[in-house]
C-alpha cells in the first residue's frame, strides 16, 4: 500500500512523539530503580 508524502510526514511526526514519550518513561525508570538502590 503506497503512502502518500504527507502520509509519510505525519506517521514519523507520530513515530517521533512515540520516541520521545519512551525516552521519558525509560529516564523516569532509571531513576526509580536508583532510588531503590540508594535505600
Amino acid at each position: 500500500m503506497a503512502m502518500s508524502e504527507s502520509e509519510l510526514i505525519d506517521s514519523i511526526e507520530r513515530l517521533d512523539e512515540i520516541a520521545n514519550t519512551l525516552q521519558e518513561m525509560r529516564q523516569r525508570l532509571i531513576q526509580e530503580l536508583e532510588e531503590i538502590e540508594k535505600r
